[in-house]
């Protein structure tokens, strides 16, 4: 868990996804997730998964907050950093894949909606 908050807070993006692709793995059975065809139940394990899994950067100088209201909508997960500017602003928007899905399709989705509703409003004074 530590290497895997280490690469979120630092952007490593692919150290991140080996990490908690390595612990889901390890940790979690396919008959807590659901499966691919169960939609909104996946995703709100997912969210308490994570959730619970980035409460630990509350001791790294962070707010941990889920499903809270920002710019224009209302983002999954987020930590923002409780002295502004300290360290980045994390945004997290979860989706669910199924068999069908190309993964990087659904992650331009996740992207494009934080983008497209401000979810970093409140964390920094600009996009990044």
């Amino acid at each position: 868990v530590e290497d895997l908050l280490k690469s979120l807070v630092s952007g490593d993006v692919e150290k991140f996804k080996r990490e908690f692709e390595s612990l889901t793995m390890e940790c979690l059975s396919f008959h807590d997730v659901g499966g691919s065809e169960s939609g909104k139940k996946a995703e709100v394990f997912y969210h308490a998964f994570c959730l619970g899994l980035f409460v630990a950067l509350q001791r790294r100088g962070y707010n941990v907050r889920s499903n809270r209201e920002a710019g224009l909508g209302r983002f999954d997960v987020r930590a923002e950093p409780k002295l502004r500017g300290a360290l980045p602003g994390i945004v997290m928007e979860l989706k669910v894949a199924r068999e069908n899905n190309n993964l990087d399709t659904l992650a331009q989705t996740a992207l494009d909606q934080i983008i497209e509703k401000q979810y970093w409003v409140g964390i920094s004074d600009d996009r990044q």
